[in-house]
């Protein structure tokens, strides 16, 4: 049994304030055929307020934004900070995109007709799930119309 009314400020023992799990996760989502890094700074009802690797501060909705398998690192606390933890990541990502080559992934998953995600594909490809590697995987296979036919965030082999 509660004392206090419904809505109120005081919180039963226990039931401390929540922690959003996708503030400070890296995400992507697309601009003008870009793909564009940001990380997740708060959240608000429908919509996530992201500082995008320009420096821009912006609130999107929730449906455009591909959240990757990653957080920002602790410590990294300020607008400029947050900026080069995003620049250093994206050099990593562009240096995976450019490297990869879709034709050889094409050629481990073309014999089984079904939609895979990003996640089955990296490790398919490369063993593990890594950021760098899976947001590379991500841009190369959005870049490259060829092989794979995009369904949202899942990608089939042609």
């Amino acid at each position: 049994m509660t004392i206090f009314p419904k809505g109120s400020s005081k919180l039963p023992p226990g039931k401390g304030a929540q922690v959003d799990p996708l503030l400070g996760s890296f995400v992507q989502y697309e601009d003008n055929a870009a793909v564009v890094l940001a990380v997740v700074t708060a959240t608000k009802k429908d919509k996530l307020a992201i500082l995008n690797l320009r420096g821009r501060e912006l609130e999107l909705a929730t449906n455009r934004l591909y959240v990757l398998p990653a957080k920002e690192p602790t410590g990294v606390s300020g607008q400029a900070a947050r900026v080069e933890a995003l620049s250093s990541l994206q050099a990593r990502i562009d240096a995976e995109a450019d490297k990869l080559n879709v034709e050889e992934l094409w050629s481990f998953v073309h014999e089984e007709p079904k939609a895979y995600s990003v996640t089955e594909l990296c490790k398919a490809y490369f063993g593990a799930d890594e950021v760098a590697q899976h947001a590379g995987l991500r841009v190369a296979l959005i870049r490259e119309k060829t092989h794979f036919k995009r369904e949202k965030d899942l990608f089939e082999p042609r």
